[in-house]
């Protein structure tokens, strides 16, 4: 479940015109507490990068405890039965209005 997290759950420093989404996004993943996250802003561009090590966002993504974590935002019991590994079956599974 996600907890309200405050600047102080984290290891970076959150730039105040973002801070209260990212903390919000943030929640959602508590193994990324003392993960140091680099926000860089391009005036070129609009949008923001978020930088993390791979691995540690593969992890977070996709281990069953963290993919059932943040795939709860937009279908609750989400989940999935399986391997990542290339070739390998992986059943996607979860509840809508259709049982689906």
């Amino acid at each position: 479940m996600m907890k309200n997290m405050n600047k102080k759950d984290f290891a970076q420093d959150i730039p105040e015109n973002i801070k209260e989404v990212t903390l919000k996004a943030l929640s959602y993943y508590p193994k990324l507490k003392d993960v140091r996250i680099e926000f860089v802003f391009n005036e070129n561009i609009r949008k923001s990068v978020m930088q993390a090590p791979v691995e540690r966002v593969y992890k977070t993504m996709l281990e069953d405890e963290t993919y059932r974590q943040w795939t709860a935002v937009f279908n609750p019991g989400s989940h999935y039965i399986g391997s990542w590994e290339k070739g390998a079956k992986i059943l996607f599974i979860g509840t809508d209005d259709s049982g689906a």
